[in-house]
């Protein structure tokens, strides 16, 4: 490929690692995090969408900014926005898929020939173990159920183009640039305010939660995607010969994708399904 493509999945790989982490329990709708965090990401997801419960670019943001809490379209607009911050010479595209029902950001537009599916790069680091792929790379495996499904933008609905010399709005950045973590207690605490049921039931973050999230209504919508490409592929950048993968992990992304594959597994065992 040439070197801008690769230039930008080093990037996408730096958002990647960037967002994750910013997102201190993991996604709130992701199962694995639910688990790994004693349902404390799907807690903090619970604050930000009754905090802000518009869908709009800004909303996503605000969510991550004052609850750290959201599902895949919250990641890709924080992806989005920390893109805005590069001058890329490429668009930056948030698209969200029907089919799949998720958002995820593109570099570059693959209806432009010049991008096309090999040259436009995906950033979604909502998947529990994200990789900076190409658009011809990207699918979204299902562990649940061993579905994969291809990435098709163009079925998609575009929520957010930037182009180059038309960046994200400043205040939109300045939200991104300014998170500030909430910690754990508060996160119980607000949680009891908002939610009556556990307040009156003395339910918080821990395997009471988790079977509280488990009984629940929405215990069937939530996620158990992994990857949204083969993490073993190698990209080769011709300029310089230089061939690598893009799958880093930070230690706490690693530690909390393991916790949480333990934890399921013994629900696997013990049980033989996510839902109570």
């Amino acid at each position: 490929m040439d070197a801008q493509t690769f230039e930008h999945l080093e990037l996408a790989q730096t958002v990647n690692l960037v967002v994750k982490d910013a997102f201190v329990a993991g996604a709130g709708n992701q199962r694995l995090d639910i688990l790994a965090s004693g349902g404390e990401s799907w807690a903090r997801r619970e604050l930000a969408t009754t905090k802000f419960p518009r869908g709009n670019t800004e909303s996503q943001l605000q969510r991550v900014q004052y609850a750290q809490g959201g599902h895949c379209s919250t990641h890709a607009a924080l992806s989005a926005a920390m893109l805005a911050q590069h001058a890329l010479k490429a668009p930056v595209v948030q698209i969200w898929e029907n089919e799949m029902d998720h958002v995820y950001a593109l570099i570059g537009d693959p209806r432009d020939p010049v991008y096309g599916e090999k040259n436009t790069v995906v950033v979604d680091p909502w998947v529990g173990a994200p990789s900076a792929c190409t658009l011809a790379e990207a699918r979204l495996h299902d562990a649940g159920s061993g579905e994969v499904t291809k990435f098709r933008p163009e079925r998609g609905l575009r929520t957010g183009v930037y182009n180059p010399g038309q960046p994200m709005p400043a205040q939109q950045v300045n939200i991104a640039r300014n998170i500030y973590r909430m910690d754990t207690e508060q996160v119980d605490k607000r949680l009891a305010k908002i939610n009556k049921t556990l307040r009156k039931d003395g339910v918080g973050i821990g395997a009471g939660l988790v079977d509280h999230i488990r009984r629940g209504q929405d215990a069937g919508t939530l996620f158990d995607c992994r990857v949204s490409t083969d993490p073993r592929t190698e990209y080769e950048n011709r300029s310089t010969g230089q061939v690598k993968t893009f799958d880093a992990l930070s230690p706490q992304t690693a530690d909390r994708l393991r916790r949480g594959d333990a934890a399921m597994n013994a629900i696997m065992r013990t049980e033989g399904r996510w839902r109570k």
